[in-house]
């Protein structure tokens, strides 16, 4: 049977970052006594919020594609939450974000770019934690506009909105619970 890593391997391109539990041990077997996984089982977990989600139902299809019998466990919370929840191998892979972790880890690291990123969060991980190649998707914010606005104003990049950035009005509305939208 291949091992966890390998097959996890295969989603690489879908997500900017995944952590796996117990790295030192079986991750299949990973948790027994504590309420993790059984044999053949994987966990994904995922934060609370609907990208997030997306992301870890990706990892869950792929690797019911490759025979692992899945459990969700989905919208767990913060990184805080789901943090602990993988230490304590209760949950054996997770989508993340390698800066946003990087900074959870370590609010004072300075690393710039997926090299010096990746690099500085395998010396923050404890040892039983492990981070799987990085995908080249990003998670950048963008702001879009109407195309005529943009061929008026020539904007190609948010930097080109400062000169009519007097003009533009960006309305925030609540929708549900899945956090604000711009319109």
């Amino acid at each position: 049977m291949k091992s966890l890593k390998a097959r996890l391997g295969v989603m690489a391109t879908a997500l900017a970052l995944a952590l796996t539990a117990c790295a030192d041990s079986d991750p299949l077997n990973a948790g027994l006594d504590s309420g993790g996984p059984g044999e053949n089982t994987v966990v994904v977990g995922s934060a609370n919020f609907p990208e997030n989600v997306i992301l870890a139902e990706i990892y869950s299809q792929a690797l019911e594609a490759e025979g692992f019998t899945v459990e969700r466990r989905f919208n767990i919370g913060a990184r805080e939450v789901m943090y602990t929840q993988i230490e304590s191998c209760r949950i054996t892979v997770v989508p993340e974000y390698n800066q946003a972790l990087l900074a959870f880890l370590d609010p004072d690291a300075s690393a710039k770019g997926a090299e010096e990123v990746a690099e500085a969060l395998e010396s923050s991980l404890p040892e039983q934690l492990t981070v799987l190649d990085p995908s080249d998707a990003q998670d950048n914010n963008a702001i879009v506009v109407p195309q005529e606005l943009a061929d008026e104003h020539n904007l190609k990049q948010i930097p080109d909105l400062a000169p009519i950035a007097g003009e533009l009005v960006f309305v925030v509305h609540r929708n549900g619970n899945r956090g604000p939208k711009v319109m």
